[in-house]
């Protein structure tokens, strides 16, 4: 027979070795990060669950989170790069290669000029 919900709920919680969570309008409201949601990330934090705040923006979002929020990791642009601390140290991953990043880099130039040369106002 089943457990019943309650008891699988208590369960599951009790399983749980972490937390990972949207930003933009999870934690936030209109963008804003409020002191409860901060609050409750130090409290789960302090309760020993391992947390991770993703975002869609920027990598520099991933690098905010992870040095400042209570959390072990803050990953950017839907996964695209991510980091984390340890210690006072920041430490930074990518999706792509190193190689890869460069050639896309490279392809980022080529249209910035292209804009600049076509559209210098």
């Amino acid at each position: 027979m089943p457990k019943p919900l309650a008891e699988l709920a208590k369960t599951s919680a009790a399983d749980l070795v972490g937390v990972i969570f949207d930003i933009d309008d999870t934690v936030t409201r209109d963008g804003r990060l409020e002191a409860a949601a901060f609050s409750a990330m130090h409290e789960l934090a302090a309760s020993g669950l391992r947390l991770i705040a993703v975002t869609g923006r920027p990598l520099g979002w991933s690098d905010v989170a992870a040095h400042l929020w209570p959390v072990e990791m803050g990953v950017g642009e839907n996964g695209a790069g991510w980091a984390w601390r340890v210690g006072a140290t920041m430490h930074h991953g990518y999706y792509q290669s190193d190689a890869e990043r460069m050639t896309s880099r490279g392809l980022l130039d080529e249209v910035r000029q292209a804009v600049e040369t076509e559209m210098p106002e």
